[in-house]
């Protein structure tokens, strides 16, 4: 997957690099390149906004999508490493932002800046405005798959953001809109089964 990936948090004035209106110490502005609106490297730091990520490695970082980035020994989000996961086999699962539904492109916030990843343990799911990644409890990474608007599923369980749908069938489940959906004998609203029938339910 090739992501390309908005830099303009930072920008470089009179020689010294900025991170919105936050000057960033230390950083060496003709070396500098910014690698997303969260992250940055120079000749000797990798950078999380405006400070020195001293746990990161310089010369295997990489950012991965908008949420999520790693080195040869951790994987990251913007508030630190996510301690459960293993590196060597993190993977993202989709470009981590999709559109809310209905609005416009031009409007505040269009986007929702969340999304799935797993290693080969686990799957992990990270809303960037909601404190940080958290564990799927009982996702298959094997067979998980990303649905849209925040909802997942594997062999077993949907999910809908951290939230698993109880008694969701995955075989038989499809989302009616980002709100609702039914696996055809039970209606949810978003991870919340609702008392409705499924047959007759719009």
């Amino acid at each position: 997957m090739s992501i390309i990936l908005p830099q303009d948090k930072y920008r470089i004035s009179d020689g010294r690099v900025w991170w919105s209106h936050y000057k960033v110490k230390g950083a060496d502005a003709a070396t500098f390149q910014p690698l997303s609106t969260t992250w940055a490297r120079d000749a000797k730091h990798v950078y999380t906004s405006y400070k020195v990520n001293r746990r990161a490695d310089l010369a295997t970082f990489e950012v991965l999508n908008y949420l999520y980035a790693k080195d040869k020994n951790h994987a990251f989000y913007a508030g630190g490493i996510i301690k459960e996961a293993d590196s060597a086999t993190f993977l993202i699962l989709g470009e981590g932002r999709f559109r809310k539904e209905g609005v416009p492109l031009d409007a505040f916030l269009p986007w929702s800046y969340q999304g799935f990843a797993k290693d080969a343990r686990q799957v992990f799911h990270y809303i960037k405005t909601i404190g940080k990644p958290c564990v799927l409890r009982g996702a298959d990474p094997e067979t998980f798959e990303v649905l849209p608007h925040g909802y997942g599923r594997d062999k077993r369980t949907v999910f809908y953001e951290n939230h698993s749908l109880k008694g969701a069938s995955p075989d038989s489940f499809r989302q009616l809109n980002h709100l609702f959906s039914t696996d055809g004998k039970t209606v949810f609203y978003l991870e919340r089964a609702i008392p409705a029938d499924a047959s007759s339910f719009q």
